[in-house]
């Protein structure tokens, strides 16, 4: 979990620089970070759900594919498998903050 702090710092920095149209994406990604944080797994369903209307509505939609390989990790009831939840969650924030750099730099 420690190799996503630096990404996610980015990340709501990013945020409070100004994109507040892009607020509840970054609300829906803390959600998320908390929920697998505290393996939460109806949390973090929930997260995920919100998070994927969320990059659709906005047109992102390439990052709807780590949001369904969490989504398929997370639906194993019986094992939390961390390293691979933490992966995709590292993916899927890089993607959102190249993203987000992208929507800063126009």
């Amino acid at each position: 979990m420690s190799l996503l702090i630096p990404q996610v710092q980015l990340l709501f920095e990013q945020k409070q620089e100004g994109e507040e149209e892009y607020a509840e994406l970054c609300n829906n990604l803390r959600s998320l970070i908390e929920a697998v944080a505290l393996c939460d797994r109806h949390w973090a369903l929930q997260a995920l759900h919100q998070l994927r209307g969320e990059v659709l509505a906005i047109g992102w939609v390439d990052i709807t594919t780590p949001i369904d390989v969490i989504e398929q990790l997370l639906s194993d009831d019986v094992n939390w498998l961390a390293a691979a939840i933490y992966e995709s969650l590292g993916v899927l924030l890089k993607q959102c903050s190249q993203l987000l750099r992208a929507v800063q730099a126009s």
